[in-house]
């Protein structure tokens, strides 16, 4: 029979026939199904049972029954190539690369060259080489093979060299199943000639892609010239029925694209407009102020725009916008969202109102809060100046930071007609070397100060300008070097006891001068360690808790019980009470209660300050103030009645200063010529008594002459030099000069 026969046949090429199984039909078997509501495949049709007495053959069979010419017929492999070639007398090119095709036929070995057709080239076209085995080179018995042949690769044929650059797909999966690995394509080099057809021919009519309203309206025009007009397919009646329901309809939506990861990105705003009449839409950006960007009424114009999960770096408009057959709907926008638009991830965070009432209606959304996308305001940047570097003032390298047309600083010119020659003059040393010693002076015109050092023999140091006047800078914690900002010194920051750093060096100011005493004085609100009410508050409160009565605060503050109050005196109360007073309140409070000036309080003055109430306002008492006679303590009766004595040294020694300063020329003058008699310079106690009488013309009775002597000579046969006795008179020595 015939299945019998089919049967006994072997399987090889020409042995069998379809027709004896072709199948009734070719549906597809489905693999695809559901069991107790699980999703399974179904395994694959087993193969059909050999048939019984079916012969089976290797392939080492096959091959040896087969030659090659009738395995490999009709099997070509396809190589695109090129070769230079010169032209002569042309001035458009020097030469022209002529592209080429070569085929190699596998059963045979042979190769042929054929010229594809390029239009207005002026080459003939068709064979270039006709099919043949070619010589690997003249005279030579080998010819090329499958192994001579691959992409990049170059062949040289009867004296013109081909360069293959690119291979067809049948050639590529040859090369493949060989284990042949095949080059990637290269681009043919550029051609002059074809370059100037190119520009020569869209000059004169230039490729535009055909839109729909150019389809449209040749489809009307066919119609019009009597052609037969076509019923509208399904799209365009979908499109029409689209445009009639919709048209004027847009959805408004307000997107944000953070693009702050890459460089020159920015956090921009944007406005997405969906048109419901034809799916298309329209990106609109909202310029910021001082954004920097010119600002485009358009940032993508109205399209319908293709779905793509394709990140930025791998999206361009060719690969986005051809061959898609997804675009954005209505369902993929929404508050919440982010969508991918040309590469942008475009987050939605708000709607307006019409958009809310179409998702409403159409899909029952609800929800419509809007998201705060808004970022934090940072404070605006501010440019620092730079740090001085020491040349000039930092004022004057300021100006040449903030203006570009330079100009001098500007002046407090009312201040500086106020406060012109007026200054505070201070006396002070070094805390590490109190050796050296320093007059400091504060210049109130301009808050400069300078410093000088005073000469001191047998010290190493000599005298004279220490630093010039210009303003310093406070020390602050960070900038030892004083190059960054820092307040300059005022004249607040100076007092009798204060320790100031100027330019590294600590010095403890500890003198002052009259004047400068006065000046601060006058304006207790600027300088608050003149302020006596302070000052007395603070010692009132100290000595009321602890004394019932003035005169117990006296004794105390009298140590010495002389009857007077001297400063060392206060100095020593204040540290064994624990009273928080500086030197120069201190000094405040000795100048406030010293009525008469001598340099101590005794005991009316103390008590006509620290009590004022006792006293009216016309300076009568209105109470008997108890005299130091009536105290109780005897021995401190006594003590003050063996100081009467010194007291009145000190009276006499207030008239010879009295007089000193009104005739001191003169008295200096004597004193000179006496004591250049005297071989060493100097006077004695002989010597003195005749320059008060002479030079002075001071007629003291003998015992107050006496006591004066004794003042100045307290030693027998001390012998006294001018700057010694210049010291000694004065009630408060100046600073060494």
């Amino acid at each position: 029979s015939t299945q019998s026969t089919w049967a006994d046949l072997p399987l090889l090429p020409g042995y069998t026939f379809d027709y004896l199984h072709k199948p009734q039909h070719h549906r597809k078997k489905q693999v695809f199904n559901y069991v107790g509501g699980i999703p399974y495949v179904m395994d694959p049709v087993p193969p059909p049972p050999q048939i019984p007495g079916q012969k089976r053959t290797t392939v080492r069979a096959i091959q040896n029954a087969h030659p090659s010419w009738l395995a490999l017929d009709k099997k070509v492999l396809r190589f695109y190539a090129y070769f230079k070639e010169s032209v002569h007398e042309s001035p458009i090119e020097n030469e022209r690369v002529v592209k080429v095709n070569i085929y190699f036929y596998l059963e045979d070995d042979t190769i042929q060259v054929t010229n594809p057709s390029t239009p207005n080239s002026g080459m003939i076209h068709g064979n270039f080489i006709r099919r043949h085995k070619i010589p690997k080179g003249p005279g030579s018995n080998e010819h090329y093979t499958v192994d001579d042949l691959g992409v990049g690769r170059n062949i040289e044929m009867y004296g013109k060299v081909f360069h293959i650059v690119d291979c067809d797909a049948f050639t590529r999966f040859f090369y493949d199943r060989l284990g042949v690995s095949t080059n990637d394509p290269e681009d043919y080099p550029d051609d002059q000639h074809s370059e100037k057809q190119l520009r020569d021919t869209m000059s004169v009519c230039p490729r535009k892609q055909k839109d729909a309203d150019h389809i449209e309206l040749t489809r009307y025009n066919e119609f019009a010239a009597g052609g037969r007009l076509n019923l509208p397919s399904a799209a365009q009646r979908e499109a029409a029925r689209s445009f009639l329901e919709n048209d004027r309809k847009v959805l408004h939506f307000y997107a944000v694209w953070d693009d702050r990861s890459k460089q020159y990105g920015d956090y921009r705003y944007f406005t997405l407009l969906y048109f419901l009449a034809d799916r298309t839409m329209k990106v609109i950006e909202i310029s910021a102020t001082n954004s920097g960007r010119d600002p485009f009424p358009v940032f993508i114009k109205r399209q319908r725009i293709a779905k793509t999960s394709k990140p930025h770096e791998d999206c361009n408009l060719e690969t986005m916008c051809t061959n898609h057959k997804e675009f954005i709907i209505d369902t993929d926008l929404g508050i919440g969202k982010q969508v991918l638009i040309f590469g942008r991830d475009m987050f939605i965070y708000d709607c307006d109102e019409f958009t809310q009432q179409y998702y409403r209606d159409t899909y029952g959304i609800q929800d419509f809060t809007p998201i705060d996308v808004s970022l934090p305001r940072n404070p605006p940047s501010r440019m620092e100046p730079p740090p001085h570097r020491g040349f000039g003032s930092e004022e004057d390298s300021l100006v040449s930071w903030k203006h570009l047309v330079l100009k001098a600083p500007r002046k407090d010119i009312l201040k500086k007609n106020q406060l012109e020659w007026k200054m505070l003059r201070f006396g002070g040393y070094l805390e590490n070397i109190p050796e050296r010693r320093f007059i400091l002076v504060y210049y109130l015109a301009d808050d400069t100060l300078s410093l000088f050092e005073q000469p001191s023999r047998n010290t190493g140091y000599l005298g004279g300008k220490f630093l010039s006047r210009q303003k310093v800078k406070k020390p602050v914690p960070g900038n030892a070097t004083l190059s960054g900002p820092a307040p300059y010194y005022e004249a607040a920051d100076f007092w009798v006891g204060q320790k100031v750093i100027i330019n590294g060096h600590s010095i403890i100011l500890d003198q002052t001068d009259e004047r400068t005493l006065n000046y601060m004085e006058n304006q207790p609100k600027v300088y608050s360690v003149t302020d006596i009410n302070v000052v007395l508050n603070k010692l009132q409160v100290v000595l009321q808790n602890k004394y019932t009565k003035i005169t117990d605060a006296f004794r105390a503050v009298d140590m010495d019980h002389d009857g007077k109050i001297t400063l060392e005196e206060f100095r020593t109360v204040c540290v064994d009470m624990h009273l928080d007073l500086s030197e120069h309140e201190l000094l405040t409070l000795m100048r406030h209660m010293d009525i008469n000036q001598d340099g101590m309080v005794d005991f009316q003055e103390f008590v006509s300050k620290m009590q004022p109430q006792d006293y009216l306002s016309n300076g009568q008492k209105q109470e008997k103030i108890p005299k130091i006679e009536n105290l109780k303590d005897t021995l401190y009766r006594e003590t003050v009645q063996g100081k009467a004595e010194i007291i009145a040294q000190e009276r006499i020694l207030q008239i010879f200063r009295d007089k000193l300063r009104s005739q001191r020329s003169a008295f200096l003058d004597t004193f000179r010529l006496i004591s250049d008699r005297a071989p060493d310079s100097m006077i004695g106690e002989v010597e003195f008594t005749n320059v008060i009488r002479r030079g002075l013309q001071l007629n003291l009775p003998e015992n107050e002459l006496q006591m004066l002597v004794k003042w100045f000579f307290p030693v027998p046969g001390r012998r006294l030099d001018i700057r010694q006795f210049s010291r000694m008179a004065d009630k408060s020595p100046p600073f060494e000069r």
